[in-house]
């Protein structure tokens, strides 16, 4: 492979000694070149126990490859030969694909036994169509269901059973009280002759999507089963997009589906899957002593028993009477119908509405309806839990729903993929999977395409509803807004507990809790494709987007709807922000602190944030609802720019809205439903906020996605070296080689030339990989600076440069000139010095490590060194710093730059033992990962 290194011109300048490093680095480079690895003789551990590493590439995703096929068996074939890297296939062929080789490669399908999902599946029943509309019957199908052949013949034993509307793990769940559905045919029976119908006089059809084979034999045997109870069972295959058009507007008897949480709140479950819209003028929370107080209260109760309180439920009134409630407390649901603002069930059909404004079913509950509403705006978790449990509890008893379980967490892949994670709500983000550059490259079949490292292959089945988030209700089309789009928070990797910034760097909110502030981030683009233009974001973007999404009134926005009023929210400028906050500070929390702010500063500081602000959104909620946060880390809340979906329109809009201050003014340009023109843009050309955008698709055949060059978020981690340096696909090479001089400059000593050494070695081993010329020059070469201070670095490309900040300019400038919220290095490993002398410490840990003897004493030697990647969100680059607490630990640590790819992760520190002291380092231990 073609080296090439290119020396700036005055790299040798006033140094004879780097000439003869030069010739000593030749013979380091031609024992490198011998055997890549770069210490064969050294015990590598981590976690004090030995590991052996392989010497080997990984690389990021270029491209994904969404390849549909709605037969399982094409999938399971691309899955084997390799064309696939994940596939969608069925629970029951999980041992015919385990162990599956290639190479050195293997499939990998795991089962987690003991940790459950928050993904259910269940039978939809209509219950406005007879005898559907018979509670008795519902109960009837439940008690004729043969859960345990689902489980074990058709899933694999990754189901199992749950009762109601929520799923274990989340608040709500309970077992107290409630009916164990299990196959009990007589029970069946018996309650088909209370319910008193001949079931003979019925049709009933099951639905279920075409491609989807688990659902397609679960519909085959509910029909065998409930056949026996009389009925006439049949079952029909339907198209994603037809189904869900029938079952939206109510033209169905049951239909199979499966439900992934939007956000991790119970009242994602109750409000989708159970609420049927009834508005109410007044709903209540509170809690009586006694029952006898109950009369002065309701006009009427309905009293549900929960583990650990009784929860009433009642329309506000007088007379109420109810049986003695002894032995826990007594919460009290009142409320006050909106019968007139309530639209109907026949409306909802007409419209279209159902799984967005009203339950898939249909089914309305006036009494489940508020205590639906009572969960969402009581903040207080001692009452949420009953009335949660109370909500669990009748969908039980109503079996609207035929629960037919709840997913065991399971991952199948190639296990030449690396990275993989799992998150109840989001789908995985494909730029944070990596790949061994020596996978094999395979023809897919479609095109020109292959699957090969820098493309990863999914074999699915089905089609996204659309590309319009505003529509979408469904996982394949989220999962695509999750790859192209950036939302205002999101959930990072695994982290469900809290929320991250996103596109908002901070937010705060009002002491009543009804109003959040989110400062956006500055320097964002989207990316458009289809005209292959770039369109700044902003505070106006974020709030017409979220404005828009009310205001199509299509599937998923009843999430904003319900809980944002987003004619009441506004856009701020800084100025503007920073005198509310001085008249009126609010509240942040984040990472299990609160704050009291008074400025925007303050508020930065106190999320960690120094870069550019592109405005300020005011989200005005309808009431205190805590997990809207989490509703605005969902896919479907992607941002997309107001000039794009607006056009010709998009300055008169913005001018009527006075910028964001009147966003009901944007009325006039938008309109509700299908038929909007904005709709049909997104529907078919979607652009992109985040890693990846829509590069082409064949509807029902393929969908292809490209990396984003746009995109504003780093997210690479040492385990993708060469990379960001280098494209090992392409050659090309966007880096900078820095070494620190030998004169005094600035605030720098003079570099030790050991670091010449490590500049060669990194220079060399990107050299395997680049087609083009490497850079490498002097500190004091790109650097302005002054006697105490550095001022700026100047190049835009990504930098690689060794040794401590009093050695080198840029190290300098990464340790004292930009600053965390706490006044410390940017850094999330630097070195310090007090009255002990220098340390490496780090932030994850507050450990200092500290170097134990100096070289040539004749003594153990134990140094430590550390290897950063930090991405420069102000400057756009990537900075690789490798420092040691002495030169011989630099050098030490550019020779494990190999090893990087088995550390996801932001930082590793390294031990460095030496027991001669002759600065042959005999030990390396991996101390400390920081992710």
């Amino acid at each position: 492979m073609q080296v090439l290194t290119r020396f700036k011109g005055r790299f040798i300048k006033k140094t004879i000694v780097s000439l003869i490093l030069l010739v000593a680095t030749a013979s380091l480079i031609t024992a490198f070149s011998a055997n890549t690895s770069a210490y064969p003789n050294f015990i590598f551990k981590q976690n004090g126990a030995e590991k052996t590493f392989e010497q080997e590439t990984m690389v990021s995703h270029k491209y994904v490859l969404y390849v549909v096929n709605n037969d399982v068996n094409k999938r399971v074939e691309m899955l084997k030969n390799g064309s696939a890297d994940v596939a969608a296939i069925c629970p029951d062929m999980f041992d015919e694909i385990n162990g599956t080789s290639l190479g050195r490669y293997s499939i990998c399908a795991i089962v987690d036994e003991k940790k459950l999902r928050l993904t259910v599946y269940y039978a939809v029943l209509n219950t406005q169509r007879e005898p559907l509309n018979n509670t008795l019957v519902r109960q009837a199908l439940a008690w004729a269901t043969p859960y345990n052949t689902i489980f074990e013949e058709i899933y694999s034993n990754l189901l199992v059973q749950y009762y109601g509307v929520i799923p274990k793990g989340l608040l709500g769940y309970t077992e107290y009280g409630i009916i164990k559905y299990s196959y009990n045919l007589t029970k069946a029976q018996e309650l088909i002759q209370k319910a008193n119908i001949d079931p003979t006089k019925y049709n009933i059809t099951i639905y279920y999507n075409i491609g989807n084979n688990p659902r397609e034999q679960t519909a085959q045997l509910l029909a065998t089963e409930w056949s026996k109870l009389g009925f006439n069972v049949t079952t029909e295959g339907l198209s994603w997009s037809i189904l869900l058009d029938k079952t939206t507007h109510g033209d169905f008897d049951v239909w199979l589906v499966g439900w992934i949480p939007d956000y991790l709140d119970p009242d994602d479950y109750v409000g989708p899957m159970f609420y049927s819209g009834i508005k109410f003028s007044e709903v209540n929370v509170f809690t009586v002593e006694s029952s006898a107080e109950i009369s002065n209260y309701l006009k009427n109760a309905k009293v549900i028993d929960t583990e650990e309180a009784w929860v009433v439920v009642g329309e506000k009134g007088t007379g109420a009477t109810i049986p003695e409630l002894a032995g826990k407390g007594i919460i009290v649901v009142q409320y006050v119908p909106d019968w007139e603002n309530t639209f109907t069930i026949e409306e909802a059909m007409e419209k279209g509405w159902g799984f967005s404004y009203i339950n898939p079913a249909f089914y309305r509950n006036v009494t489940a309806d508020a205590l639906i509403i009572a969960g969402r705006t009581t903040p207080n978790l001692a009452l949420r839990k009953p009335i949660y449990e109370a909500i669990y509890r009748i969908s039980n008893y109503e079996e609207h729903f035929i629960w037919l379980g709840q997913y065991k967490r399971y991952f199948v892949f190639w296990n030449w993929t690396r990275g993989h994670y799992y998150h109840p709500t989001l789908a995985e983000r494909y730029d944070l999977i990596f790949e061994y550059a020596d996978a094999p490259t395979v023809d897919i079949g479609i095109a020109d395409f292959k699957n090969n490292p820098r493309t990863y292959v999914i074999a699915t089945f089905g089609w996204p509803d659309t590309f319009d988030p505003a529509k979408s209700y469904e996982t394949f089309g989220w999962e695509i807004f999750h790859q192209i789009g950036s939302t205002l928070v999101t959930y990072w990797k695994e982290e469900t507990e809290e929320v991250s910034p996103d596109l908002a760097v901070a937010w705060a909110w009002s002491e009543n809790l009804t109003e959040i502030y989110f400062v956006i981030r500055g320097g964002v683009v989207a990316y458009d494709p289809w005209n292959d233009k770039t369109y700044p974001i902003d505070a106006t973007d974020v709030l017409f987007e979220i404005w828009r999404l009310a205001r199509s009134q299509l599937d998923p926005t009843w999430m904003i709807t319900e809980y944002i009023n987003v004619n009441k929210s506004k856009v701020l400028n800084e100025n503007e922000f920073n005198e509310l906050l001085s008249e009126t500070p609010l509240i942040a929390s984040w990472k299990g602190n609160s704050v009291e702010v008074h400025s925007l500063d303050e508020l930065l500081s106190f999320f960690g944030y120094n870069g550019s602000t592109a405005g300020v959104v005011k989200l005005k909620l309808r009431y205190p609802y805590e997990p809207v946060l989490s509703i605005l880390a969902t896919p479907f809340t992607m941002i997309i720019p107001a000039e794009y979906m607006l056009g010709d329109n998009y300055e008169e809009a913005m001018n009527a809205s006075n910028w964001g201050k009147n966003p009901s003014a944007w009325a006039a340009y938008v309109q509700p439903g299908e038929e909007d023109p904005i709709h049909k843009l997104l529907a078919e050309k979607p652009v992109s906020t985040g890693p990846f955008y829509v590069k082409e698709y064949v509807e029902d055949k393929y969908i292809l996605l490209e990396r984003n060059k746009y995109y504003w978020n780093a997210t690479l981690k040492l385990n993708a070296f060469p990379e960001p340096f280098v494209d090992v696909e392409t050659g090309e090479t966007n880096a900078t080689v820095v070494v620190g001089s030998s004169d005094s400059r600035g605030p720098c000593n003079p570099s030790h030339t050991i670091d010449v050494s490590a500049a060669m070695y990194v220079a060399y081993y990107l050299g395997h990989y680049s087609s083009e010329e490497i850079d490498m020059v002097m500190d004091w070469e790109i650097a302005d600076y002054n006697s105490t201070n550095v001022i700026r670095i100047r190049p835009k490309t990504n930098i690689i440069t060794f040794g401590g900040p009093y050695v080198n300019l840029i190290t300098y400038y990464y340790h004292y000139e930009k600053k965390d919220e706490n006044g410390e290095p940017i850094l999330p490993v630097y070195i310090g010095f007090d009255a002990e002398g220098a340390y490496i410490y780090s932030k994850a840990s507050g450990v200092k490590y500290r170097m134990e003897n100096d070289y040539f004493q004749g003594k153990k030697v134990v140094d430590y060194a550390t290897v950063i990647l930090y991405y420069d969100e102000g400057e756009g680059r990537y900075v690789l710093l490798i420092m040691g607490l002495s030169g011989h630990s630099t050098r030490a640590a550019i020779k494990y730059l190999p090893n990087l790819t088995n550390y996801e992760a932001e930082a590793i520190i390294l031990k460095l033992i030496d027991y001669e002291g002759d600065t042959k380092i005999d030990e390396i231990e991996i101390v400390e990962t920081i992710p």
